[in-house]
């Protein structure tokens, strides 16, 4: 996942730009960058290029998923066009004159698209880029560098320094580059991002989306309830407005239950197919160009259905009442339904999707299934894995239900069902107004993910957050408890701006990373004056003071939401994984993990946890319980021969409950 994850840096484009000289170009396959004249177009002259390394483009995904990425951009400045063609040579040097170790390899790929070798010309005031990845935790990589480029044919090489900004790529190590292509052409791939071939996965609707119901215009009755099997429960609650048209959010009720003993629980996401198809109906998908967003409709004299179910495992509390609440939080005024019976709740309290209340037994009927249902996602091997991506690429394939997951790329083939897909809903560096780069996040395959979940071919979408250590808190004290309150105000963000897609994987995650190297730009490792700044403050945080913000986060999303919170980060001692955070002196028994070590290069589908070049490393001595899922290839920087993040998910572990 590491491509994207951040999406970097300040608001303008503060980058360097040197006059270029170039030589001849082979001739060959064109790409057009812009208006051409006819006839054979020379090689960029001398004075034709200006190179810069911006510090962002607008839109482009920079980091995540321990992935970096960064753009060379040559623009003709010249009164003719010009061509390009192949791939820059580049070297870098440090801060003190130093060489950086480079190890640079030709790719066919940019951090979104597959990119072949070809001629690009570039009419006046048009640019290419080249396209650089490599991994954003590499020992000893360095932000204070010079690049040295020359272009195919060229006798010599400009130094352009590295861009001014919060966040700059650390050089160092082994380096994917994509040959040139056209500047629009990048433009485009970041607009196919939000875009998707794949319809939402409910009715759509390009009419103005009513506004966010209250509570107080809401009323709620109790339907049902009853005892199932043993210590089983369920309860079906009947929801209306008394006032205009209004909307709930997404597609899992809010509803925290009153117990017995002062205990409070949120009702979890209880993901079922059957139950995702019952309650299509009820949600409508508003789209807004390129975006989307899924929620319950209230009409005066129409009504839903909320279902509680609780499957009989735990300690048992008589429950007193149920409040449902409008929004995605379990907090803020609320609608009461007292339960007047002495009812039994035994063990977590599970959400179904909003269902019909027409026909009348609808609701009670596929209530009474999930609580009986055992969840068995079709998967790959053994039973119950499934196969899925995460972040900015690649696409999945096929046209229809079901999705199939790419072996590599489409055009290589297929590996089975397209399982699950991981984006990124969210970012610190974005919500503290530090970057205006893009999320890595693919319409397509969140459409695709959540259309194969409600027929019964995979486990669906989950969102993730690009977290900031406590060392990017603008009130930083080194103390626990602000530590705390930092992560609960990301876990607040993620929950009531980023979110607004219906989750059939119902896991928030927590992108855990460093820099790999300090300073450690996210700050985990490193203290910065400011959320935006490049001035540092401190090179060492306590790992209590991160471990606090950590679980302030989970706590938060546990505490108030209809989903459970799980972590991304990776097994081992570097300073890039879990340990190299926050030590050895914390264990995670309640939260699933997705880990992104050990890797490979090698696209190679596992078995389990396994497959012929690497075995999943999870981290913080979790039990196997709670091991959801493993970025076999692609994550840590180790960039495969597609530039794709994939991933093996045991959809057995998948409940929210599982981890518990």
């Amino acid at each position: 996942m590491r491509i994207g994850a951040g999406k970097w840096t300040g608001a303008a484009c503060l980058c360097a730009a040197v006059a270029l000289t170039a030589g001849a170009a082979p001739a060959g396959a064109v790409v057009l960058a812009g208006a051409a004249g006819t006839g054979e177009v020379a090689a960029c002259g001398p004075a034709q290029l200006r190179v810069s390394v911006p510090e962002q483009i607008p839109g482009d995904p920079q980091r995540g998923m321990d992935k970096q990425s960064w753009n060379i951009v040559l623009r003709n400045t010249g009164t003719v066009s010009c061509s390009l063609r192949g791939w820059p040579a580049i070297m870098a040097r440090a801060s003190n004159g130093r060489a950086v170790p480079l190890a640079v390899h030709d790719a066919a790929f940019s951090n979104l698209a597959a990119v072949p070798e070809r001629q690009v010309i570039l009419a006046p005031g048009d640019a290419a880029v080249a396209t650089a990845m490599s991994a954003d935790e590499q020992p000893r990589c360095t932000i204070s560098w010079t690049l040295s480029v020359r272009v195919p044919g060229s006798g010599s090489a400009v130094a352009v320094p590295a861009p001014h900004g919060v966040f700059v790529p650390c050089l160092g190590g082994p380096l994917a580059l994509s040959p040139f292509y056209p500047l629009a052409a990048l433009e485009r791939d970041i607009k196919a991002m939000s875009a998707s071939s794949v319809p939402p996965p409910f009715a759509a609707s390009a009419t103005a989306e009513p506004p966010a119901c209250q509570a107080t215009t809401l009323r709620a009755s109790l339907a049902a309830i009853q005892r199932a099997g043993g210590n089983g429960f369920l309860a079906v609650l009947r929801l209306r407005t008394a006032g205009p048209p209004c909307t709930l959010n997404e597609v899992w009720p809010t509803v925290r239950l009153d117990e017995s003993g002062g205990q409070r629980p949120v009702a979890k996401v209880f993901s079922s197919a059957a139950a995702d198809r019952a309650g299509r109906p009820e949600i409508t998908s508003y789209v807004r160009g390129s975006s989307q967003r899924a929620a319950l409709t209230l009409r005066p004299g129409t009504s839903a259905s909320v279902a509680v179910i609780a499957a009989g495992a735990g300690a048992c509390h008589r429950l007193t009442a149920a409040e449902l609440y409008p929004g995605p939080l379990a907090l803020g005024p609320a609608v009461r339904v007292r339960v007047p019976a002495a009812v039994q709740v035994c063990g977590i309290p599970r959400i179904l999707p909003f269902l019909p209340t027409s026909p009348a037994a609808t609701a009670l009927a596929v209530t009474r299934a999930a609580l009986t249902s055992v969840a068995a996602a079709p998967g790959d091997s053994p039973a119950g894995y499934v196969y899925g991506t995460d972040s900015g690429y690649p696409f999945r394939c096929h046209s229809s239900v079901p999705y199939l997951e790419p072996k590599g790329i489409c055009s290589k083939g297929t590996e089975g069902k397209y399982g699950a897909y991981v984006g990124e809903a969210g970012s610190w560096a974005n919500w503290q107004g530090c970057s205006t780069a893009g999320l890595n996040w693919l319409q397509s395959n969140y459409n695709a993910a959540q259309a194969n979940a409600t027929a019964g071919d995979g486990l669906g979408a989950a969102p993730y957050w690009f977290m900031a250590g406590p060392g990017r808190d603008p009130g930083y004290n080194g103390t626990t408890a602000e530590a705390t309150a930092w992560g609960a105000a990301q876990a607040k963000q993620m929950i009531t701006q980023a979110l607004g897609n219906s989750y059939s994987l119902p896991y928030v995650v927590e992108d855990i990373e460093n820099a790999g190297a300090p300073p450690d730009e996210n700050g985990w490792n490193t203290i910065w004056t400011g959320p935006c700044t490049q001035t540092t403050s401190g090179s060492s945080i306590p790992a209590a003071v991160d471990f606090a913000t950590f679980q302030g986060f989970r706590n938060y999303i546990q505490a108030n939401s209809a989903y459970a919170p799980a972590a991304y980060s990776a097994g081992g001692g570097g300073y890039g994984s879990w340990s190299g955070i926050f030590g050895t002196g914390f264990t995670l028994r309640t939260t699933a993990e997705w880990t992104f070590t050990s890797e490979s290069t090698n696209v190679a589908f596992p078995s389990g946890f396994a497959n012929p070049y690497a075995t999943a490393l999870f981290f913080a001595n979790a039990p196997g319980r709670c091991q959801l899922a493993w970025q076999f290839s692609g994550g840590n920087g180790d960039i495969n021969r597609y530039g794709g993040d994939y991933d093996q998910i045991n959809g057995n572990n998948a409940s929210v409950t599982r981890c518990e």
